[in-house]
């Protein structure tokens, strides 16, 4: 399909979590680096989100240029001077966020095709779907797009050039790792060379087990723990071990530490998640970039009530289970994963015992097969190579 022109709109609709506002941005600033002649604009329902990840984001201001991508507010006082923008050929509906409705007639007056993207799953319902039109009153085409894992799904959000910046990272490992914890350098030992570090971003989660297996593991640990909800959480589990307070920001159990910074922008936490040894990441936006910094991890899933991120977890898995070399560390890495999904329902109330022993003793077979799960993705081509040629097979 040729469209009139190369500009892209994107719309997005936050909803609780960082990972809509932080992926539709993420894909905005792809395409432009992709291809910088074109204009790229993300249309967003509120900006206090995206302002806590993106620098530079004001989120007084309805329109303003960050990386070349022009984000636009729409809010009530701004809807007359958006009505009379010239929209671009190319609509994506990130994340299955439907144009506004306040905007949606001028929009279908402009536009060519829409994409409808649908969130990251590895459910083989999501590949079915891909590619398939979308009946809507207007006429105009419509096809959706799912994210997944396999050739028959559009793939992941790869940056351009992602082997430069895997290379460009890991050459200077100990630079990041030293910026990271430079505010907290006072607090922490001076050589954490032989101190295993991971970080954690989870949804709520009762952290009493972890921190139970840190203190007897084999290994002296650094977590780093992001987010409100992860750190409400661990300061709780904190509370029933004996925890000395060295600041407000680092606590101290047997030979262990625990940082609490404040959340950082999206580029230096995908930095963070490479330069560590290992990482506990939750949700979608997430999980892709933990699989691109080849480090082993835990992915705690969106909980969508009765269990059923279960069901995305399991779908991940059957992916990951083509990677493995060890049937043994697999299994244990199953039990583990579904574990730290399992959520309290009304008809289940035992949870399933959690141990990550066998997760921290085998960080190195893990590691394999999360590098062979990014290498086969990156061959794949990712999600913006497979969007430009579904648009040219049309």
């Amino acid at each position: 399909m040729k469209l009139k022109n190369n500009n892209i709109d994107i719309f997005c609709q936050v909803v609780d979590n960082f990972g809509d506002a932080g992926f539709s941005f993420r894909l905005a600033k792809f395409l432009k680096r992709t291809k910088p002649q074109r204009q790229i604009r993300l249309f967003i329902n509120e900006l206090k989100t995206l302002a806590q990840i993106i620098p530079g984001v004001n989120p007084e201001r309805p329109m303003q240029n960050i990386e070349g991508v022009d984000i636009i507010v729409i809010i009530d006082q701004e809807v007359k001077r958006i009505t009379h923008l010239q929209f671009a050929s190319l609509a994506i509906e990130s994340l299955s966020s439907p144009i506004p409705e306040v905007i949606r007639k001028h929009v279908h007056k402009d536009v060519e095709l829409i994409i409808t993207l649908e969130h990251l799953s590895g459910e083989k319902i999501f590949e079915s779907m891909h590619g398939l039109p979308v009946p809507n009153r207007q006429g105009i085409p419509r096809y959706l797009m799912a994210q997944g894992f396999s050739n028959k799904s559009a793939g992941i959000l790869i940056e351009p050039n992602i082997q430069k910046t895997i290379n460009d990272v890991n050459n200077s490992r100990q630079k990041w790792r030293n910026k990271f914890l430079q505010p907290y350098s006072s607090f922490l030992p001076s050589d954490l060379s032989q101190i295993k570090m991971g970080s954690i971003f989870s949804y709520e989660h009762d952290f009493e087990i972890l921190l139970t297996n840190v203190k007897s593991g084999d290994d002296d640990m650094l977590l780093i723990v992001l987010g409100d909800q992860s750190q409400v959480s661990m300061k709780t589990a904190l509370q029933y071990e004996q925890t000395f307070w060295l600041s407000e920001e680092v606590a101290k159990i047997g030979n262990n530490y625990l940082v609490f910074p404040e959340l950082m922008p999206q580029e230096d936490y995908d930095n963070l998640l490479m330069v560590m040894d290992f990482n506990f990441v939750r949700g979608e936006d997430s999980l892709a970039r933990a699989i691109l910094s080849g480090k082993p991890f835990l992915w705690h899933s969106y909980d969508q009530g009765d269990n059923y991120q279960l069901v995305k977890v399991e779908a991940f898995l059957e992916v990951l289970i083509k990677c493995q070399d060890s049937v043994q560390v697999f299994t244990q890495y199953v039990q583990l994963m579904r574990a730290y999904n399992w959520r309290k329902t009304k008809t289940d109330n035992d949870p399933p015992p959690e141990n990550y022993f066998h997760f921290f003793k085998n960080f190195a077979t893990i590691h394999n097969w999360i590098n062979k799960l990014r290498q086969d993705l990156i061959l794949q081509g990712g999600l913006i190579p497979c969007m430009e040629q579904f648009i040219e097979s049309i």
